[in-house]
């Protein structure tokens, strides 16, 4: 199946259909970075490019792929970098499956799929990125307002200012569960910092890890596993149940 979508949160879309439809058909996504009536649009391109990667054997299996400018990305690690280019989407740290050619659709690389059986989509999450010296305000108005998750995009490999521990250690303490995610573009959180916010701690507290997502995918990451859990208990075995997650290992 190729299915055509805006490029703002294309990335978005192919990650969310990318746990939750466990067919082996490929379902690929695909845009255009150029209008149709721009010189070099490459919607034509990107569609023709998309129902052969829909059609090869070698996709079967892979789960969400993303299809732009000749390059096959898989939903977990295609992010759009760039506002304008058509190479703008790409795979910090990992690059892409593969690569649609004149004569062929060529896949070397493989990936290990998760599928999460969801009936439905915990809507009550939310993202906040941080920034030097920002004060709490945005998280504990997420807690005023109900949050049931919440996504801390926090600084290198997961470091949260200590003014904010108190703020967290309330949003633990509700039932709500606080994911650490990274501002870098790529690799895991974790560090061998011992000092107070940087990952030993937020594990100590409670909080969860993202497994090598952005923020806006740990988001809806998230959002699936909080929907798919019948009890809140449950969610930290969901959640560490990605084959990229570290936990426990």
């Amino acid at each position: 199946m190729v299915i055509t979508h805006g490029t703002d949160t294309l990335e978005e879309m192919a990650y969310l259909l990318d746990p939750l439809v466990p067919d082996e058909t490929p379902l690929v996504l695909t845009g255009a970075m150029r209008t149709a009536s721009e010189v070099g649009a490459d919607g034509p391109a990107n569609l023709w490019a998309a129902v052969r990667v829909t059609a090869s054997p070698a996709a079967h299996g892979l789960g969400a792929l993303v299809v732009l400018n000749d390059e096959i990305h898989a939903a977990r690690f295609v992010t759009k970098t760039d506002t304008l280019s058509p190479a703008s989407f790409r795979s910090p740290g990992w690059g892409p499956l593969g690569r649609e050619e004149s004569d062929r659709v060529h896949i070397p690389w493989q990936i290990q799929r998760e599928v999460i059986p969801c009936p439905r989509l915990e809507e009550r999450v939310v993202l906040i990125k941080l920034a030097v010296g920002m004060g709490t305000e945005l998280l504990e108005a997420a807690l005023d307002r109900d949050a049931r998750g919440v996504v801390l995009e926090a600084l290198g490999a997961g470091r949260i200012p200590p003014w904010w521990l108190p703020v967290i250690e309330r949003a633990l303490a509700e039932g709500v569960a606080v994911v650490i995610a990274s501002r870098c573009s790529s690799r895991r959180v974790w560090d061998s910092y011992g000092y107070v916010g940087a990952y030993r701690t937020l594990r100590e507290m409670g909080c969860l890890f993202s497994p090598g997502l952005n923020g806006p995918k740990a988001r809806i990451r998230l959002m699936v596993v909080l929907g798919a859990a019948q009890d809140p208990a449950e969610v930290p075995a969901m959640w560490n149940s990605s084959p990229f997650s570290t936990e426990g290992v």
